[in-house]
């Protein structure tokens, strides 16, 4: 299970790499285009958008980083990153539209209107993405009404952890998938704000977003103040949580942890590299 995370790894490193070079290249893309590969034989689509948003994130935050150097022009070709941002984003839609519809996911939504039941034969925009982009409130909502869960201290925002302690017999096995609500149609993604309740209770709801917006500030300054990779990557990653914040608490899934974890080892080491090649020379 450790093995495919690399590749998040890999994603990482290709984002500054073409924010280096000033152009998207085939090599840009190569790293997602493996977790498209991978998503597609499990039927899978999160990870797509996982890896898209790391990828954009790490992009972004480093051009940003080397338009602020004075001594060093760093050009970037507009035409080329616009036409590359279209193609990706195309593909990603693409293939999260060609594992929809291999699910068989029902389109027909009961009360749905008269315009959406227009989209059901529609090849990406349906009744069900609409329902994905809108459906999480009404999950919230719902389950606020009937309280019924009940979780362990952080058990959803830190499940990779819950995860980790299980196997060593020390807690058991958290659920993979939240329990879903119908609104009248069954979803399990209620924001950010469901898990952070579940584990925290009220003073969770308030507090942790909080605490989350002062660490990114703190860390965007860090970030162009020490020109460090590491607090890029954990920027990064904080950023995936905002991002998420619409669907669910990101940090569920293990390749959260997991993939952070092995970028800030990978770094370590590629500085380990770079430190012997200087010496060297």
């Amino acid at each position: 299970p450790i093995l495919p995370s690399f590749v998040y790894v890999g994603v990482f490193l290709s984002a500054i790499y073409t924010a280096y070079k000033g152009k998207f290249s085939f090599l840009s893309f190569f790293p997602i285009l493996c977790i498209i590969l991978k998503e597609l034989t499990y039927f899978g689509r999160g990870e797509m958008l996982f890896s898209t948003l790391e990828f954009f994130f790490t992009f972004f935050l480093t051009r940003n980083l080397l338009n602020r150097e004075k001594n060093i022009k760093f050009n970037f070709s507009r035409i080329n990153a616009g036409i590359s941002i279209i193609l990706l984003v195309a593909l990603v839609i693409t293939a999260a539209s060609v594992v929809r519809t291999s699910r068989g996911v029902k389109e027909n939504i009961r009360g749905s209107s008269q315009q959406l039941k227009q989209l059901e034969e529609n090849f990406i925009i349906t009744p069900s993405v609409y329902f994905y982009l809108s459906s999480d409130l009404g999950v919230l909502n719902q389950y606020l009404i009937e309280e019924k869960e009940t979780a362990k201290i952080g058990e959803n925002t830190f499940r990779g952890v819950y995860y980790f302690l299980s196997k060593l017999r020390i807690v058991e096995e958290p659920q993979f998938f939240q329990k879903g609500y119908f609104i009248p149609y069954w979803s399990n993604t209620g924001t950010y704000l469901r898990e952070i309740h579940a584990d925290f209770g009220i003073l969770g709801v308030y507090l942790i977003p909080y605490l989350l917006g002062i660490l990114l500030t703190w860390l965007w300054y860090k970030f162009f103040n020490r020109k460090n990779f590491i607090v890029l990557a954990i920027l990064v990653y904080l950023n995936i949580i905002v991002a998420f914040s619409f669907l669910m608490m990101v940090t569920r899934l293990n390749q959260w942890f997991l993939s952070l974890l092995l970028i800030i080892i990978s770094l370590h080491f590629l500085n380990k590299l770079a430190l012997k090649k200087v010496n060297i020379e």
